[in-house]
C-alpha cells in the first residue's frame, strides 16, 4: 500500500508520458521528412507533415543534421559586371572620405566580397591600405591656428583650403602636436569656474541671473551629457568681475589668471 499512490499515478499520467517521450524521440520517418522539405520550404513547410512538432524543435533538429533553409548566395555566384558599376566603384575607392565606402555602393545591390574582387581587377587595390598624405606646412599652420576649435570647425576650415581631413585625423594631430584647445579668448563655464575656484553650477548660477553674459558653443552634446557647452568672452568675464566683486571670493580665484585679465583685457 505504501506505493500504491505512485502506482495510481503513474497510470494516471502514463498516456502524457508516452506523448512526452514521443515528442521527444525523433523518429528516422520525421527526420526524413525533415531532409525532404526544409531545405526548400522551411520550419513551415515540415509543419504541414510534422503537426506535433514546433517550429522551434523543427529548425533545432534541421541544424543538428546540417541543414540549412533556402539557397544561399555563394562566392562562385556570376555577378555580372559594367560600365556603371566599374565608375561608381572607382569613384568610392578614389573619395577623400573613405570610411563609409561600402555604404556608397550598398545601392550596386553586389556583397563586400564581390566589390573588394573587383576593385582588384580595376587596379584599385593600392588604395585599401593607402596611408594617409602628409600633412602640408599650410596644413599645419591652419591646424596650429584653430586648434582651440571644435574638430568639425577645423574640418571645414581645412576644405575650405582645399585639403581633406577626417576629424579623427585632426584630432590625432593635435595631440601628436601636444596643440592647446583653450581659446585665449573664451572660456567655458567649466574652465572659468576653475579660473575662480567655484564649482560650476555657480557659473551657471551667475549666467541664469543676468549677471554674466555668455552664450552657446554650438557643439552636438545632448541634454544628457549636460547639453551645449556655455561660451563666454573674456570681454565678459572682466565686465562681470567689475560690476559684481563683492560676490567673488578673492582668495580661491588663481590670482596670475585674475591680473591678466584685469590688465589685458
Amino acid at each position: 500500500m505504501r506505493f500504491a499512490w505512485l502506482t495510481a499515478s503513474y497510470e494516471d499520467h502514463e498516456d502524457c508520458f508516452g506523448e512526452a517521450m514521443e515528442r521527444y524521440y525523433w523518429t528516422t520517418a520525421e527526420v526524413n521528412i525533415i531532409r525532404q522539405h526544409y531545405p526548400t520550404g522551411g520550419a513551415n513547410a515540415c509543419m504541414a507533415h510534422l503537426p506535433r512538432r514546433t517550429s522551434s524543435a523543427i529548425y533545432q533538429q534541421a541544424t543538428r543534421i546540417g541543414l540549412r533553409y533556402g539557397n544561399k548566395e555563394h562566392k562562385n555566384r556570376k555577378w555580372p559586371a559594367d560600365e556603371h558599376i566599374d565608375r561608381a566603384i572607382v569613384e568610392a575607392y578614389h573619395h577623400p572620405e573613405r570610411g563609409p565606402i561600402y555604404k556608397q555602393l550598398r545601392g550596386l545591390m553586389r556583397p563586400v566580397w564581390w566589390i573588394k574582387k573587383r576593385a582588384v581587377k580595376l587596379g584599385l587595390s593600392q588604395l585599401v591600405g593607402r596611408k594617409e598624405a602628409p600633412w602640408a606646412n599650410e596644413e599645419l599652420a591652419l591646424l596650429e591656428k584653430h586648434s582651440h576649435k571644435s574638430l568639425k570647425v577645423i574640418a571645414r576650415i581645412l576644405r575650405q583650403r582645399g585639403y581633406h581631413r577626417t576629424e579623427t585625423a585632426i584630432k590625432v594631430k593635435r595631440t601628436r602636436m601636444e596643440l592647446s584647445t583653450d581659446d585665449p579668448d573664451h572660456y567655458t563655464g567649466r574652465q572659468l569656474a576653475r579660473e575662480f575656484g567655484v564649482d560650476e553650477h555657480v557659473v551657471i548660477r551667475w549666467i541664469s541671473q543676468g549677471w554674466l553674459r555668455a552664450g552657446r558653443r554650438g557643439t552636438n552634446r545632448t541634454e544628457a551629457n549636460g547639453g551645449d557647452m556655455w561660451w563666454i568672452k573674456r570681454k565678459h568675464v572682466r565686465d562681470f568681475v567689475v560690476e559684481n566683486v563683492g560676490v567673488i571670493d578673492i582668495r580661491k580665484v588663481d590670482k596670475v589668471w585674475f591680473v591678466d585679465l584685469l590688465a589685458n583685457t
